[in-house]
C-alpha cells in the first residue's frame, strides 16, 4: 500500500516538477528541503488562453474543462522540455519560472524558446479543435 501511494505521489508531482529537480529531491534524502530560498535572477512567464471568456460562454462546462486540460497538459510539457518549472495555474492561465529552482545559464533564452514552442502547440491544438468541433 505504501509503495502504491508513493508511486501515485511521484506521478502527481512529476507532472509539475522538472525531472532534474525531482531526481535531486529523490536522491538527496539526507538533505531535507528547507523553507527559505536564495536570491537569484530568474525569468517568469505567464500565459493564458486568448479570448477565454468568450470561448467559455459558448462551450458547455465539460467542453470548457477539456480545453483547459488540453492546454495545461501541453503547456506543462512545453515548459518542462525547456527546463522550466510550473509554479501554478490561475484560472485559464499558468505561471512558470526559468532559472529557479534549477540554475539555467540561459534562462531568458529558454523562456523565449518555450513561448515559441507554446505558440506552435496552440496552433496545433486550434487546428485539431477546428476539425473536431
Amino acid at each position: 500500500e505504501e509503495l502504491r501511494r508513493l508511486t501515485l505521489d511521484n506521478r502527481n508531482i512529476s507532472a509539475y516538477v522538472p525531472p532534474s529537480l525531482l531526481d535531486r529531491l529523490r536522491y538527496r534524502r539526507e538533505q531535507l528541503p528547507r523553507l527559505g530560498g536564495s536570491k537569484r535572477e530568474a525569468t517568469i512567464v505567464f500565459v493564458d488562453i486568448r479570448n477565454y471568456s468568450t470561448l467559455a460562454e459558448r462551450l458547455d462546462p465539460e467542453q470548457t474543462l477539456n480545453v483547459l486540460n488540453e492546454c495545461f497538459s501541453a503547456w506543462v510539457k512545453d515548459v518542462q522540455s525547456h527546463d522550466g518549472t510550473v509554479l501554478e495555474f490561475l484560472g485559464d492561465g499558468m505561471l512558470a519560472v526559468f532559472g529557479a529552482p534549477n540554475d539555467i545559464p540561459d534562462h531568458p533564452g529558454q523562456a523565449v524558446r518555450c513561448l515559441q514552442t507554446m505558440v506552435h502547440t496552440m496552433e496545433r491544438l486550434n487546428e485539431t479543435w477546428a476539425v473536431t468541433g
